[in-house]
């Protein structure tokens, strides 16, 4: 578990949010981000999946 928050939380800087927002969002069904947030993290996953599928680690897109 200590494992996973340090990771969440490497990634939450990497994103350019708060670690407890990404926590919250991990564990708290009825917790719901600002769409600016969200926004956030659908442009970091677009730069993380370019960067596999440039490396041929995700061949398949969605």
């Amino acid at each position: 578990m200590r494992s996973q928050r340090g990771r969440r939380g490497a990634v939450a800087k990497a994103i350019g949010v708060n670690a407890k927002t990404l926590e919250r969002i991990v564990h708290e069904s009825d917790y719901f981000p600002r769409s600016d947030t969200l926004e956030k993290i659908d442009a970091y996953i677009d730069k993380v999946e370019a960067e596999a599928r440039a490396e041929g680690a995700c061949p398949n897109p969605h």
